[in-house]
């Protein structure tokens, strides 16, 4: 005949490894959501970069292209006469 408390106790240790085994399971998941999202966000900031080094490139050749003189700018402590 079986122990009781031995029954009990291979219960409780069952009990205690199917949750284990469920905690392991939503921890993989969330790194893998995790990695997924850090993914994007990557990809994200590699494009807003992209476009920002764009426009800046287009600007320039505007500037060029207009032949707009730029302003200089005013010194602070330049004093007039």
């Amino acid at each position: 005949m079986k122990n009781p408390q031995m029954a009990k106790a291979a219960g409780v240790r069952s009990k205690a490894q199917v949750a284990l085994e469920q905690r392991e399971r939503n921890d993989a998941e969330f790194f893998r959501e995790r990695r997924k999202q850090e993914t994007a966000n990557k990809e994200k900031t590699q494009r807003l970069k992209a476009l920002r080094l764009a426009k800046e490139a287009a600007d320039r050749e505007a500037a060029i292209d207009s032949n707009v003189k730029q302003p200089k700018p005013r010194a602070a402590n330049k004093r007039r006469s």
